[in-house]
């Protein structure tokens, strides 16, 4: 008997147990299925929402994130303004940088060229966002150092930043930053002689273009007397900067003998068609600016018959010194209207048009043709830089920008001497309509 007792206790337990279990599984099973459908309605509304892109955030996010990565740039310091001319020589002539201003990116980082646009990438709409607007304007660079420099060009190679220039021998500028600039040298220690020989006096070596192509660097430059159009524009070739450069000699000349031209060859420009047919544009005064082909084997003209692309016959011929880029759709004409090289005198401006054809017909934002003397300005002069022309554009990773030079009609100080020509560079940026400004002078 009690066995039997102590077996049906056991019994009871046994189901109590056996249904407590049950009731416990079922709970948890439950709990389980209601995560996995609180997971689920989560995983559909992310589904749902827009994709966000590695580079969101504000300007000065993505320029700290890229900082921290590790990418090699240059930023500007947030929130510093500086102004050309300001009290301290430490800032005179600086830049203007905002939270909202990007990277710099370093040198070595696939730069293109001033001077060879067509080294550009192809043509591509996503490639030509416009960057432009009111709380996004381009800024001066806060360049230092060695800037005395007319007439710049510059290039980028294995990490360094050059600029050439207007002078004896085309004096060369370096930098690692864009920003802080060395002097380089010379190009030539000797006079090519050639020069006196087609020329027969002792001329200037002027506005000197660099660009790469064909596995070599090229720089043309002009050979001339100020005041006239008895011109010569050289070549020069090095497998490597700052050389040594070969001299390859004349390349075009204006005015010689009894051959009486209209056009003038100083100011020369490399330039490359859409179909890679390499150009020359060059000009200054008389019947305005020019373009001519050139054989991609010999960086030589084709022939001697150039085609006009800009004048300002209504104007006293004033325009000169031509820089074309291609960007988008359109190629672009820079000139300097009016006139350079007397100090603070200087009344010189840098004016811009567009084509859809390299060799034209350009014209400016109203419309109206630059044959016909039309241009949009681009930069002009302010009360302490006078007279910004020689405009050169090149573009760093996906930044532009544009450089030249200017006089400085400050104070003297221990950096800057009045009536001296420096070397100056700015944002170049773009508007939703496809036209540039510059940050200059």
């Amino acid at each position: 008997m009690v066995l039997c007792e102590r077996a049906a206790t056991w019994l009871t337990r046994s189901n109590k147990r056996v249904l407590l279990q049950r009731v416990l599984y079922r709970f948890a099973y439950r709990v389980w299925f209601l995560c996995c459908v609180v997971a689920c309605g989560s995983l559909r509304e992310s589904a749902a929402q827009p994709a966000v892109s590695a580079t969101a955030g504000t300007p000065a996010e993505r320029v700290s994130g890229a900082a921290a990565a590790g990418t090699g740039t240059a930023v500007l310091d947030a929130g510093i303004v500086a102004d050309a001319g300001a009290a301290s020589d430490d800032d005179a002539g600086a830049v203007i940088a905002d939270a909202g201003m990007s990277a710099i990116p370093a040198a070595g980082m696939g730069a293109a060229s001033a001077g060879a646009a067509g080294s550009l990438q192809p043509v591509d709409q996503r490639d030509c966002p416009a960057d432009l607007d009111a709380a996004h304007l381009p800024k001066r660079l806060a360049v230092s150092g060695a800037l005395q420099l007319s007439d710049p060009a510059i290039t980028e190679s294995k990490g360094t930043f050059y600029a050439f220039g207007t002078g004896a021998g085309i004096p060369i500028r370096t930098s690692k930053d864009l920003l802080t600039w060395q002097d380089a040298g010379r190009v030539f220690t000797l006079e090519p002689s050639w020069i006196p020989q087609r020329l027969a006096a002792e001329p200037e070596l002027w506005s000197p273009d660099i660009s790469f192509f064909g596995g070599l660097y090229h720089l043309y430059y002009a050979a001339s007397k100020q005041g006239g159009n008895r011109s010569c524009i050289g070549h020069a070739t090095a497998e490597s900067l700052p050389g040594p450069f070969q001299d390859r000699g004349e390349v075009l000349c204006s005015n010689l003998g009894t051959k009486k031209d209209d056009w003038n060859a100083i100011h020369p420009s490399y330039i490359e068609d859409t179909d890679g047919t390499p150009y020359l544009t060059f000009g200054s005064f008389y019947s305005g600016l020019k373009l001519i082909a050139l054989d991609p084997a010999t960086g030589k003209p084709v022939d001697h018959t150039p085609i006009a692309i800009a004048a300002r016959p209504q104007q006293g011929d004033a325009i000169e010194a031509p820089f074309i880029v291609r960007r988008c759709d359109y190629f672009y004409l820079f000139a300097s209207f009016d006139r350079c090289c007397d100090g603070v005198n200087s009344t010189y401006k840098i004016f811009v048009g567009r084509s859809k054809q390299l060799t034209g017909p350009y014209v400016d934002r109203d419309g109206k043709p630059m044959l016909q003397g039309g241009g949009t300005e681009l930069v002009v002069g302010d009360d302490t830089w006078h007279g910004p022309g020689h405009s050169a554009i090149f573009k760093s990773e996906s930044r532009w920008f544009e450089a030249h030079h200017a006089y400085y009609a400050g104070e003297p100080s221990a950096i800057f001497v009045t009536g001296e020509a420096y070397l100056r560079i700015s944002e170049l940026m773009w508007d939703a309509e496809g036209w540039p400004a510059s940050g200059g002078p």
